[in-house]
């Protein structure tokens, strides 16, 4: 965290690897949680899987992760491709923080599909008050209030959803839907408009 708070990385290299080391560990702990909650063979949640993920909520990581990928929008628009793998792993490390945080808080097999049933869910818990400060509603308020503020920080998301790899794409559009699940029509209204999304120009290819 402290390499991407101070770090010049005109190259993107460094912020690549920072965000993909957070990706990757939050991937680890997802696998690690949702194997404690087995429900063929549960067992004690390891509590330094449960220090991770308290520290990544209570240690401002999505507001870092956020700011990456304004900073990478920004490099974008200057014209260069250098941003875009650390945009598309900060992507994949904001979903694997919402998820794990989902399911400490509400388990690993309350969210089914369709996605109707996943948005009756989420609604009948906020009527009910138990989506408390523990879910992710609060993280992803915090990145749609980020995003919609934010027109590089758009830009990258874009570009990670045209140039990323299968895993960032998949991230971008998990992230997409939760936010569209949640309470914000604003968010959900610019993908089905012909919003600034839709009038970016067209994203050269991905460095391999």
């Amino acid at each position: 965290m402290q390499i991407l708070v101070s770090t010049v990385d005109p190259s993107g290299r460094i912020s690549r690897e920072s965000t993909a080391c957070l990706a990757l560990m939050l991937s680890r702990v997802i696998s690690g949680l949702k194997a404690s909650m087995s429900s063929e063979d549960p067992k004690p949640v390891e509590e330094s899987l449960l220090k991770i993920i308290d520290h990544a909520r209570t240690s401002q990581l999505l507001e870092l992760l956020c700011e990456c990928l304004i900073a990478s929008g920004s490099d974008t628009i200057s014209g260069s491709t250098n941003m875009v793998p650390a945009a598309c792993e900060a992507c994949k490390a904001i979903w694997y923080l919402a998820h794990a945080v989902d399911i400490m808080s509400i388990g690993a097999h309350h969210f089914s599909f369709p996605l109707a049933n996943s948005w009756r869910q989420i609604h009948s818990m906020q009527e009910q008050g138990s989506m408390a400060d523990s879910n992710s509603t609060n993280l992803i308020n915090i990145f749609v209030k980020s995003f919609l503020a934010s027109r590089p920080m758009q830009v990258a998301v874009y570009h990670c959803l045209h140039n990323g790899l299968e895993s960032a794409i998949h991230a971008c559009l998990q992230v997409i839907l939760r936010c569209c699940l949640t309470r914000s029509h604003k968010f959900f209204n610019m993908f089905l408009s012909h919003g600034s999304m839709c009038h970016f120009r067209r994203p050269s290819p991905m460095l391999k």
